[in-house]
């Protein structure tokens, strides 16, 4: 009967279609076209009684990863991932076109304003009436979608303000919502400075701990409020979502992902006709799939992210199943789904009669599976990461003398001489470029930008403008020396040369700057003739045209944003004023050795060859200190899988049986190795880690680019015995050389009268002959009574409490008790007791930990051999160059130098009660160093350079964040009270600052003032924040915004004053005195 049955509706449905070919002479059913009813969202679409379901369609387009930001425009290089950002664009706006209550939500301003640049008149007025109506919204708006782990908070403020720049010029757009779907892990800082400062009502985002997450599902807190910032209160508190139906990534319901670049979609067949009608199925499905999410998280709306990377190509894929399903939905009638974007959502949830809880922590760590701690990235790469750091610098300097000397943006130059680097700093801070994780070639792309910007920086701003501030003639040419790091510079291998010193910070500074030079007698005189302190040393560098030399010279104070000419003329070493050659000595035997500044004295045991203590005396501080400490070179051998299945065909292997498997392989790992391998980049980058979770697999999880893992947590030392002790001291620094090894050595440092020690050090190439990859570190073991607790600053910001094998607010099962406890180090870490307070700065990101009592250790650099199976495709393994990835005999090979990599540390000891005005001052001066640039012998003595009235511009507890020219009779300044809440009795008080007096100080006059957003992109005034109702806190809109309102500069006569860790934002009309 069955049969007989099937067989009357096939013949029935044959005879019909039969009929219909008979009526249109081509054998082919007529229809008349559906209309599907696709609502917006909006207060009269919602529902009081169903789920109401936001469908929101995006993409995701990394600014590099697998491919660098101009082939992932274009969509070159499809051999290695097929992505092509400009087609996303061309098909996904036409589509909006055709339906106003479609909608589309974009992040990366680097791709989108270059294709919005290359469109006609007709289109980008389309574009701008896209935005208007709310079909085509942005979320973050920055240049890129920034790392959280990796970068420091003022080049995340800079690459958010280009962004928010281009949105309101162009499209008078300004962002609600912040958008972090992708970073592997979200800091304090993202939540309370780039999302509540710039004006952010919430955050979502789509990664956290796996326990974490699990217990949020069951405890329906996929949503809440953060409050990141203990200084800035209760109010600087944003509300925050995950994203990717709760599941640890950011794309739509599984079976739902109807993008065009996918290999097996199901679309909607809706045409009753056709034997694969599967209206019900998906009905079905997508209502299931929006029940569960409904049911792991507070309140009466969801949102559904309806795309993932680099997706939307053919745009009218997605929308033409979309409409659909939408319409169908709603006609079942058991949710209610509509077009959405995440700031009507934002909206909606902040209608809802909900208390949410209230997380005041960060979501670091991130593991997506037991041994699977995304901790290994926040080393990999040290140089890339070094390099961007200086760059970040520097460009906050060049747009001070910009504005001050009245060159580039300030001279009305179009187009602007220092956006080239902007763009590349900005592209630089991308969660696959800072971070390490992209593909070599592709970092290679990144410092690529970053030194063709400074080189466009450097002659058309930064030299001609120290040229003005130093009162030189305007046919003087002063040169840049990039290559300082490696003892490489033209301008100073002659007989005598002249160095103009720039001092970026808003106080007086005295530095001892390091020059490479070609003779070991010379001497240096300041602006008046007189010498100054200097001394001469080897300078042990060996790239091929390295000067033989290091002049190392104090340049007294240097008033605040101005420059000092210094002179440098070889001489004989008997000469009045040369420079002094240090005394060095081998040190061996038994016994300690101490060498001392006056202040800071290190004591080194001489047998061992090792630093043995440290003390601190300051009689006017009344501080005299002694710890003991310890300190030495390790590496942990990265865990490498001993499965090798590369070479097996498993397409015939069944996992369950064994049959037509390789022998000696458990099931688990059978079957991971199987399914992974139909996977795509992407699809690793997120699925892997549920995968090992599923299959109990993740003992095989490797070290790689983004992953840490040791094989056992043994450190192995480096040391091919006990460290030689070569010391070299002048009146100018004492130096202590130590050779660990052939590929390790360090240098400490103590600079006359400075109240630290400086740590430089050298690692690499890291051996791999052994066939083992390696992750190097510097370790600390001191005296102190640290408790298990160990402190972390966030991207440079507030620092974080850490306790070993802990999270505040789950209860942790630790598989991983090194990479579990390691944490993102941006500018330093400490631990302490009652009595002393060790801390360590850092020059670049790293990652750090505190693993046994009383010690600090940095990873420094990471050599691996094998992929981590997260998506990148390769392993952390660089050199000087690499094969091209059409190579078909060696795709990708390393080739050349393996990475060497220098950097320096702040070794710091003091009493807890002062030791953050230390910590915080000598972060100002890392961040910011002295900029030195060249010129010939006489322009030293030509100089006439800029006085400042005062040796402070600003009290010690404020920093001139940005002082930049956004034309020529306007700038933007930001100030930044740097200490945090309880950190000093005095500095962290609130203060005030007369903004009209500062940039009157600067040469100009003031003629107006307008407080602004964090980023510029609109009036502080007119900024409205969201309340959100908590247990605690059940704030009106109407309070929480008086209260932002009445602090602003316009209604206070000029004058500001900051709270602890508060960034204050103006446009300050000028005219140049």
């Amino acid at each position: 009967l069955l049969r007989a049955a099937q067989r009357m509706r096939v013949t029935t449905a044959l005879c019909l279609a039969a009929a219909a070919a008979t009526a249109d002479g081509y054998g082919h059913h007529k229809h008349h076209k559906k209309e599907y009813k696709t609502p917006a969202a909006g207060p009269e679409q919602y529902s009081d009684t169903l789920l109401n379901v936001h469908v929101v369609p995006h993409t995701h387009d990394d600014v590099g990863w697998l491919k660098t930001v101009d082939q992932y425009f274009y969509g070159a290089n499809n051999t290695i991932q097929h992505a092509a950002v400009q087609y996303i664009l061309d098909s996904a706006i036409p589509e909006l076109m055709k339906n106003p209550n479609r909608k589309f939500t974009y992040v990366e301003i680097a791709f989108f304003s270059r294709w919005y640049y290359e469109q006609t008149d007709e289109m980008q007025a389309n574009v701008k009436k896209l935005v208007k109506n709310g079909q085509l919204s942005f979320v973050n708006g920055g240049w890129c979608m920034h790392d959280e782990a990796a970068t420091h908070y003022i080049a995340m403020v800079d690459q958010t303000t280009l962004g928010h720049a281009f949105l309101k010029e162009e499209l008078d757009f300004v962002p609600k919502v912040g958008w972090q779907i992708d970073p592997f892990g979200h800091s304090s800082t993202q939540a309370s400075t780039l999302s509540w400062m710039a004006a952010f009502d919430a955050l979502f985002f789509g990664r956290i701990d796996y326990q974490d997450r699990e217990l949020r599902l069951e405890n329906q807190e996929c949503e809440g409020v953060w409050r990141a910032s203990p200084s800035l209160g209760d109010d600087a508190q944003v509300f925050w979502g995950l994203t990717g139906s709760y599941g640890g990534n950011y794309g739509p319901p599984s079976g739902y992902n109807f993008d065009v670049n996918n290999n097996d979609p199901t679309p909607v067949m809706d045409d009753t006709w056709l034997h694969d009608y599967n209206v019900p199925d998906r009905v079905e499905g997508f209502v299931q799939a929006s029940i569960t999410q409904g049911n792991q998280t507070k309140g009466n709306h969801i949102m559904l992210t309806m795309g993932s990377d680099f997706q939307y190509e053919a745009a009218a894929e997605w929308y033409t199943n979309l409409d659909k399903l939408i319409n169908y939905v709603n006609q079942d009638g058991r949710v209610n789904a509509f077009y959405s974007n995440p700031e009507l959502y934002m909206q909606a949830k902040n209608t809802e009669d909900i208390d949410w809880s209230v997380k005041e922590d960060d979501f670091f760590p991130y593991s997506d599976c037991e041994h699977c701690y995304w901790t290994g990235y926040f080393t990999s790469r040290p140089a890339l990461k070094r390099m961007e750091r200086v760059m970040s610098g520097y460009l906050l300097a060049a747009r001070q003398v910009e504005a001050l000397a009245g060159v580039g943006a300030a001279a009305g130059v179009s187009p602007q001489p220092l956006f080239l680097l902007e763009a590349a700093s900005a592209v630089a801070q991308h969660h696959d470029a800072v971070s390490g994780t992209s593909k070599q070639h592709v970092a290679f792309d990144y410092a690529q930008r970053l030194s063709e910007g400074y080189n466009q920086a450097a002659p058309e701003v930064f030299n001609v403008g120290i040229a003005k501030l130093a009162g030189l003639s305007s046919d003087t040419t002063l040169v840049n020396c990039p290559d300082l790091n490696i003892s490489v510079c033209d301008a100073t291998g002659g007989d005598s040369f002249s160095v103009v010193a720039y001092n970026p910070l808003a106080y007086a500074r005295s530095e001892v700057l390091t020059i490479p030079v070609a003779a070991d007698s010379v001497v240096v005189t300041d602006a008046t003739g007189e010498a100054v302190a200097a001394t001469v040393v080897p300078s042990n560098a060996d790239a091929d045209d390295a000067l033989p030399y290091s002049l190392m010279f104090a340049t007294g104070d240097i008033s605040p944003l101005t420059a000092a000419p210094f002179t440098v003329a070889v001489v004989s070493a008997a000469s009045e004023g040369a420079a002094q050659a240090p005394t060095a000595q081998t040190v061996s035997g038994s016994g300690t050795l101490e060498v001392t500044n006056g202040k800071v004295t290190l004591t080194f045991d001489k047998s061992s060859g090792r630093l043995s203590g440290m003390s601190y005396v300051d009689e006017e501080q009344d501080e005299d200190l002694s710890i003991e400490l310890d300190q030495g070179y390790y590496y942990y051998t990265s865990f490498n899988s001993s499965v090798d299945l590369a070479e097996w065909d498993l397409s015939d292997c069944d996992p369950e049986t064994g049959s037509d498997c390789p022998e000696g392989y458990p099931k688990a790992t059978l079957q991971h190795h199987k399914a992974t391998r139909l996977m795509n980049s992407v699809e690793h980058h997120s699925q892997v880690g549920p995968l090992h979770r599923d299959l109990g697999s993740s003992d095989d999880q490797n070290s790689g680019a983004y992953i840490f893992r040791p094989t056992t947590p043994d450190q192995t030392p480096i040391s091919v015995g006990v460290p030689t002790l070569t010391v070299s001291e002048s009146d100018l620094v004492t130096e202590v050389h130590q050779v660990w090894s052939s590929w390790v050595t360090q240098t400490f440092r103590l600079y006359a009268g400075q109240s630290h020690a400086e740590v430089e050090w050298t690692v690499g190439p890291v051996p791999i002959d052994d066939n083992m990859g390696k992750e190097v570190i510097s370790k600390f073991s001191s005296s102190i009574a640290s408790d298990g607790t160990l402190y972390t600053d966030s991207n440079g910001r507030e620092f974080l409490e850490r306790k070993l094998d802990y999270r505040p607010t789950w209860d942790l099962i630790q598989y991983e008790e090194v990479a579990g406890n390691y944490y993102p180090v941006n500018m330093g870490l400490y631990i302490k007791d009652e009595n002393a307070q060790l801390s360590i700065l850092n020059d670049r990101s790293q990652g750090g930990a505190s693993l046994e009592e009383g010690s600090l250790e940095l990873m420094l650099h990471r050599r691996l051999l094998h992929d981590d199976s997260r998506g990148v495709g390769e392993p952390i393994n660089e050199t000087s160059f690499i094969t091209s990835y059409d190579n078909s005999d060696c795709t990708a090979c390393r080739e050349g130098t393996p990475l060497v990599v220098t950097g320096k540390q702040i070794l710091q000891l003091h009493a807890p009660d002062k030791a953050m005005k230390h910590v915080r001052a000598d972060a100002q001066r890392m961040f910011s160093p002295i900029e030195p640039v060249f010129g010939g012998a006489t322009v030293a003595k030509t100089a006439a350079p800029v006085k400042r009235s005062s040796e402070a511009l600003l009290p010690h507890n404020v920093k001139l964040l940005t002082f930049q020219a956004v034309s020529t009779d306007e700038v933007l300044i930001r100030l930044e009270h740097v200490f945090a809440i309880d950190e000093d009795a005095t500095l962290s008080q609130p203060t005030s600052v007369n903004v009209t007096a500062l940039v009157n100080e600067m040469g100009f006059t003031t003629l107006g003032a307008t407080e602004l957003t964090l980023t510029g992109n609109q009036a502080k005034k007119s900024q409205h924040y969201l309340p959100w109702s908590t247990a605690d806190k059940k704030e009106k809109a109407a309070e929480l915004n008086e209260k932002a309102a009445a602090k602003v500069l316009e209604e206070n006569e000029g004058v500001i004053t900051l709270d602890p860790m508060e960034i204050r934002t103006a446009i300050v009309k000028v005219a140049r005195n």
